[in-house]
């Protein structure tokens, strides 16, 4: 089930949303004008709903090849995988900053002081990143077993092979 949130306005558009569908539409003003609170207790099957499909491009960046190499075996949904190869010039993170944007962008890197020196960086170049986080005694991405990292791209909400879990 999803439903709808917050105050509707009048002659604003509305959105329905759940993980991967969406739906606008415009509140009638007679209803809102009878009952403004109305939209924030609706609640809908999502079959009921005539839909229509949002999906947003998922990028993940990581430190290494062999990060990504790991990481693209264990997802089974179309992923964009970038690796900085340990650092990231200023002239390449302007380049991703344009590139990523309205992308859903997460951030697993080694925990480690150079994996944790980028996600800083990147942390400040991309605010509304997801930070994905493995267990220090793993040390790195590519070390981490399959299991671990499936679970935890799995708590992301990203789709992985069922083998991995």
């Amino acid at each position: 089930m999803a439903a709808f949130c917050g105050t509707p306005k009048i002659g604003l558009p509305l959105v329905y949303a759940s993980k991967s569908k969406a739906l606008a539409f415009f509140l009638p003003p007679s209803m809102a004008l009878r009952q403004p609170r109305l939209l924030a207790t609706m609640v809908f099957r999502e079959s009921e709903v005539s839909n229509v499909n949002v999906s947003m491009e998922k990028v993940i960046i990581v430190e290494g090849l062999s990060d990504k190499k790991k990481i693209m075996k264990l997802i089974k949904e179309s992923v964009e995988i970038i690796c900085t190869n340990g650092t990231i010039g200023l002239s390449r993170l302007d380049e991703l900053s344009e590139e990523l944007e309205g992308k859903d962008v997460y951030i697993l890197v080694d925990a480690d002081g150079s994996g944790e020196s980028l996600r800083k960086q990147l942390k400040r170049e991309f605010p509304q990143a997801r930070h994905l986080y493995i267990d220090r005694k793993f040390r790195e991405v590519a070390t981490t077993p399959s299991e671990i990292l499936a679970n935890i791209l799995i708590r992301a909400h990203i789709d992985v092979y069922a083998d991995y879990l």
